[in-house]
């Protein structure tokens, strides 16, 4: 299997060095740089051509939703993948608006590591299973509010005035 350039956005040293030692032990993986904040990754990744981004949200400085439009600016074609403890609905639309690929809470296992890095790398997303009934339920949510909207009755300027 070919080796796949990856790049780690974290401002947290020591959990950047044990997701680092987690990455290592995928025998396709080859780390090509680390970055505390977005604006050290965005300074980067021209040098280092990552393929695979796992970019914290809540960072200072640039966070991880602006340096994900940023760097997709830059070079649409890497696949970033969101990691963060906040697995709510605005953080992860936020981060799927901005371009992510994929999704995964930080008590994400290395199976879940490895099986993100090639469902991106494949074209698909990927997100962490405690995030999947939170998908489904903004799925259902944005479809009833479109099926609402075709639903409700047209106004013209003058009705609108008189209401």
């Amino acid at each position: 299997m070919k080796t796949i350039d990856l790049f780690l956005v974290d401002d947290h040293e020591i959990f950047r060095k044990g997701l680092r030692l987690l990455l290592q032990e995928i025998p396709f993986v080859n780390i090509v740089g680390e970055a505390s904040y977005g604006d050290e990754f965005l300074k980067n990744i021209e040098k280092t051509n990552p393929e695979v981004v796992f970019m914290d949200i809540k960072m200072p400085g640039i966070n991880g939703i602006e340096t994900t439009k940023k760097a997709l600016a830059i070079n649409p074609d890497i696949k970033i993948i969101a990691l963060s403890m906040y697995g709510d609905e605005e953080h992860l639309q936020a981060m799927l608006d901005a371009g992510a690929k994929g999704f995964l809470l930080k008590n994400a296992s290395k199976e879940d590591l490895e099986r993100s890095i090639l469902s991106v790398m494949n074209g698909k997303n990927y997100f962490s299973e405690d995030l999947i009934s939170l998908l489904a339920s903004l799925y259902i949510t944005q479809k009833q509010i479109k099926e609402a909207e075709k639903e409700a009755p047209k106004f013209s300027e003058r009705e609108v005035e008189i209401l």
